[in-house]
């Protein structure tokens, strides 16, 4: 039921008015629109202009007057009103909260009891998808729920399967994943202890082999180790034997320089000999020859000095090379003498080789000797 306030009628004049205030405005518009000071000396048109302006503020006055008063009254009419009203909605008020409360106690306890219904649901259906991870199942994003192939025996539950099923529906697909999930969970089973079995096997094969690698490896290291002290002794004569050869060498090409020093010697003192023999015997000859004989026996005493000097000299870069060839045959053999051979035929190679090596080395030293 609705509640009607009698109030006094208001009576909106303004639309009337306006329409007298624009007639009138529209004619004092015509009349002094055109007014206009074209003299700044012309007091009778500044009498008429000043007269019309006047009576246009008296209009604009007028207007504004009547427009306040109205808005007063207006005002007074709103200020009673709201004033009613408030007296009014005090007596109404506390009846219709009373009743509001007295309603909103059902529909609190009905919200109540459809919430709690809702919170057990899905308490349920939690508990639902933990048993069903539980025992192995697989989800998708939606909370479909799979185990193993379904193609190949396997089960799925969709979501809304899952959420409408009653207890006993719930549980009996419950079983038939379960019994999946057991199947699997033997099946993995076997396949992990059959794992473990390979695996022991395979690891009792590898240390079998490890141990038999061991072995061999063992005897190839007292082998190598055998074949380092051999190369090593070898190596201890083969640099004494040097060392010996290269002292004798010396001591040769000291004692053939010392005998072609004394033939050359000799040689010079019997051709110096023979020139003042010869000098003597022209003693009568004319100065000039003389002379000439001298210095042509001189420039050939220097030119045989020379050859013999420079032959000499070319001997030794031959020989200083052919040092370092067989320098560097002598450090090739010590790399393959480093080298590790896993078979025998392997190792037959490699001193067949070294063997080479030391003849070409005995053939540079021999054919040095002759340089």
């Amino acid at each position: 039921m609705e509640t009607t306030i009698e109030t006094t009628e208001l009576k909106n004049t303004l639309p009337v008015k306006a329409k007298e205030y624009e007639a009138q405005i529209a004619l004092l518009n015509k009349q002094y629109g055109s007014l206009v000071l074209t003299d700044l000396t012309d007091k009778n048109q500044y009498e008429i202009i000043k007269d019309a302006h006047i009576e246009i503020k008296r209009v604009r006055g007028g207007i504004e007057k009547y427009c306040k008063a109205e808005r007063d009254l207006a005002n007074s009419y709103i200020k009673a009103n709201t004033a009613k009203e408030r007296e009014i909605l005090a007596t109404v008020t506390p009846l219709e909260n009373h009743l509001l409360a007295e309603r909103t106690k059902f529909e609190n306890e009905v919200q109540r009891q459809k919430d709690e219904f809702e919170r057990l649901r899905k308490e349920i259906i939690k508990a639902r998808f933990i048993r069903l991870k539980d025992i192995g199942c697989s989800n998708d994003v939606d909370f479909n729920f799979t185990i193993g192939e379904v193609a190949t025996g396997g089960y799925h539950l969709r979501r809304v399967e899952i959420e409408g099923y009653t207890d006993d529906q719930f549980e009996s697909a419950f079983e038939k994943m379960k019994g999946v999930a057991d199947k699997i969970k033997a099946d993995k089973e076997a396949a992990e202890l059959k794992r473990i079995e390979e695996e022991a096997e395979y690891i009792k094969r590898r240390e079998a082999q490890e141990a038999e690698a061991k072995r061999l490896k063992d005897i190839q290291d007292a082998q190598d180790k055998k074949e380092a002290e051999i190369k090593a002794r070898e190596e201890k004569l083969r640099l004494e034997q040097e060392a010996k050869e290269r002292k004798e060498r010396e001591e040769a090409e000291a004692k053939e320089a010392a005998a072609r020093k004394v033939v050359e010697d000799e040689k010079r003192r019997i051709e110096i000999e023979q020139a003042k023999k010869i000098a003597a015997e022209q003693a009568l000859k004319d100065a000039e020859q003389k002379r000439q004989k001298e210095e042509a026996a001189r420039i050939e005493a220097e030119r045989i000095a020379a050859e013999k000097e420079a032959k000499r000299i070319a001997r030794q870069p031959d020989k200083t090379k052919l040092a370092l060839m067989s320098h560097e045959l002598m450090l090739l053999k010590t790399s393959f003498g480093a080298v590790e051979t896993k078979s025998d035929e392997g190792s037959k190679i490699r001193m067949a080789v070294m063997s080479k090596i030391e003849d070409i080395q005995e053939f540079i030293l021999q054919e040095s000797k002759k340089l």
